[in-house]
């Protein structure tokens, strides 16, 4: 079954195959050599052989070459049943084991295997062996890691019998696996890897934890809806496990796409859109606070844009170096849309993320959702009837928000003013956002640091948002000097509903202009952190309309966005016999 839901933004990554979303074997193994050395032909043998062996059905794989660490170890952890770390024991970098397990640490606290290679030709005693996996523990519970199983290659230092490595490999990722399927006793979390849309939509996703039957009703996370299942499909009679890749048909037409979560429905989990973070990545690659990251969340081939803030380094554990990199970050991730979160371990891969520096770049940082950044728990969405395209209809328009950013004095409000007057007297249903008025009400707690003025502007991007949601056509008029706070308010609406409009004054006419006496004031050090002279503007890199106001009068410009909307499609053209004034001069604006 393949996936009909459309990603705009994809990128391949290794634990996902594009055109068999989901069909990952039950049984794979994910072996990572922490000491990089060449495994000995006995270790070869055995990972060969565990895979046609009583003990399950395995599957073998590493990592491609090259790929960062933490980023590797990432990838064990979201896509496969077991994780295997393979050490050499008499070409061990203990350093090598501590920074695999430093990121093992900060991914999250589950169970592994190490498989202990001894290469022919090395003499080794029980107790030296012994030893060798007691320190290999040691460093494991320095990171808090307590669920960790060292086994030896050698057949002959685990037991008697030819085949004691086997069994001893075999019995420890055994018993990882029934660490995870104790998960089976909680209540009904599946992810959704595809669907296939209809009055019965078909959903087709991993079950991490709980079980599903016919006639049970489920919510779909993040809308909210709930829905019945109509048929579970595939499985014949028998009972599903966690783990397996489930086929779903509903009994009714549902929001529901890749990459959502079905929950049952009297205890679904919470979502979430900014998120308390924890970050690991190999020395090589840094860690920086930026607006544009793309996030890649749980075992998915879906990027969206993120905002990462507030990092802090990690104290280096006990023992390290003067002068040792930080084993890692906690910050804050400010995400386009909200996400399933909880705290249960069998959501631990939706939990886990990768970043990249650009939606072709590959990964080169891990991380983990720790908590969501709200004061409130217990919060969960409720699915409507009446959305956005039936309050539109209801209106006959398009909703957007047209946003007007410049410096204080560019004329901004002005415009705003003129053009509100002239959608409404086109019949439109509009509604202005001011600078100034906002803050007599909504933000009058505010002030104007530079944290204050980005909250500002999340607020009112936020009501911009249920505005459009709402039909209507929004303007807005801020200052809004920080590039990122506009990209965000963008992200907020679907594509083509945010307009910017950099109304680009000079400095030197908007202080001539000085309607409020502020650019005065400023000057004097009467007034601190004010745009344009002791607080950057940011421009934007590439906006709807640019409008220079000192090159003519406030009507024009108003025309030219007049002019923006109709290009767009917000509005329609009017006949040339029925053109006012205005009309003709945003044509000629535009032209």
């Amino acid at each position: 079954m393949s996936n009909t839901q459309p990603i705009e933004r994809v990128v391949t990554l290794p634990w996902v195959q594009p055109d068999a979303v989901g069909e990952q074997p039950p049984g794979l193994v994910w072996i990572y050599n922490v000491s990089g050395a060449a495994p000995s032909s006995q270790a070869n043998a055995l990972l060969a052989r565990i895979s046609k062996s009583g003990f399950g059905r395995w599957q073998v794989q590493a990592p491609p070459a090259g790929q960062p660490a933490v980023v590797a170890l990432l990838e064990g952890r979201l896509r496969s049943a077991q994780l295997l770390l393979l050490v050499d024991a008499f070409a061990l970098a203990s350093d090598r084991l501590q920074a695999a397990l430093q990121a093992l640490a900060l991914l999250s606290n589950d169970a592994f295997v190490v498989l202990l290679d001894l290469p022919q030709g090395h003499a080794s005693t029980r107790d030296e062996v012994e030893a060798i996996k007691a320190r290999i523990r040691r460093l494991a519970a320095a990171q808090d890691l307590n669920y960790v199983d060292v086994v030896t290659v050698d057949a002959g230092l685990d037991a008697p019998g030819a085949h004691a490595g086997l069994t001893g490999l075999g019995s420890a990722l055994l018993q990882v696996a029934g660490l995870r399927a104790a998960h089976l006793s909680g209540p009904l979390r599946m992810q959704v890897k595809a669907t296939v849309p209809g009055p019965g939509p078909v959903v087709y996703g991993e079950l991490l934890e709980g079980s599903v039957a016919a006639g049970d009703r489920v919510r779909l996370l993040p809308s909210g809806q709930i829905a019945q299942v109509r048929a579970l499909l595939g499985l014949g009679n028998r009972m599903p496990l966690c783990g397996d890749v489930l086929t779903l048909q509903l009994a009714e037409p549902a929001d529901v796409h890749a990459v959502d979560l079905v929950t049952a429905a009297d205890e679904p989990v919470e979502s979430a859109d900014e998120f308390l973070v924890r970050l690991a990545s190999d020395a090589a690659n840094t860690i920086a606070e930026r607006s544009d990251w793309q996030m890649c969340l749980g075992p998915t081939r879906r990027l969206q844009r993120v905002k990462l803030l507030d990092l802090q380094p990690l104290p280096a554990p006990e023992g390290a170096s003067a002068g040792a990199a930080a084993p890692g970050f906690t910050g804050r991730l400010r995400m386009e849309a909200a996400v399933p979160f909880g705290p249960s371990p069998a959501l631990g891969p939706l939990r886990l993320f990768s970043l990249h520096a650009s939606v072709d770049a590959p990964a080169t940082t891990a991380g983990v959702l720790l908590s969501a950044c709200r004061t409130a728990s217990n919060i969960h969405r409720q699915a409507v009837s009446v959305d956005k395209a039936m309050r539109a209809s209801h209106m006959g328009q398009k909703p957007c928000v047209i946003w007007l950013t410049g410096l204080s004095g560019s004329g901004k409000s002005t415009i705003a003013n003129l053009v509100e007057q002239r959608l409404l007297a086109l019949g439109r249903h509009t509604y202005l956002l001011d600078g100034d008025n906002v803050r007599h009400g909504l933000n009058r707690d505010l002030g104007f640091s530079d944290q204050d003025r980005a909250e500002n502007i999340r607020r009112v991007a936020e009501v911009a948002k249920l505005m459009v949601d709402a039909g209507l056509i929004v303007i807005t008029a801020f200052i809004s000097p920080f590039r990122s706070e506009r990209e965000l308010a963008r992200h907020l609406v679907a594509d083509g509903e945010f307009l910017e409009v950099h109304v680009d004054t000079p400095l030197a006419v908007a202080e001539q202009r000085d309607v409020k006496g502020l650019y005065r004031k400023a000057r004097r050090g009467e007034l601190k952190g004010f745009t344009g002279i002791d607080s950057p503007y940011e421009p934007p890199a590439s906006p709807e309309l640019c409008i220079d106001t000192s090159q003519g009068p406030a009507e024009e410009a108003a025309a030219a966005v007049l002019q923006l909307l109709m290009t767009r499609g917000i509005i329609a053209p009017m006949p040339e016999t029925d053109t006012p004034a205005w009309a003709r001069a945003a044509a000629s604006c535009a032209a």
